[in-house]
């Protein structure tokens, strides 16, 4: 499948580490599985891997706006 948003690339599915910024801190939230476009980066992503992401993404930002931000991982 080609990728919707740049159409330039066929889709890989592949499992990949992503990387969330909350306030000038990172964290890499392993082992995302979805469709990643190797033209524009995009990745597409079923309900339960985007759900894991949108969680742990969603973790990271509150204990950073508490002051601790270090050490999740899911």
């Amino acid at each position: 499948m080609k990728c919707p948003c740049c159409g330039a690339a066929d889709l890989v599915h592949e499992k990949r580490p992503l990387h969330f910024e909350c306030g000038g801190e990172t964290i890499e939230i392993p082992d995302v599985e979805g469709d990643y476009c190797p033209a524009c980066g995009e990745v597409l992503m079923d309900a339960e891997n985007g759900n894991r992401y949108a969680d742990l993404a969603h973790a990271f930002e509150e204990r950073v706006r508490k002051g601790g931000a270090r050490a999740l991982t899911g």
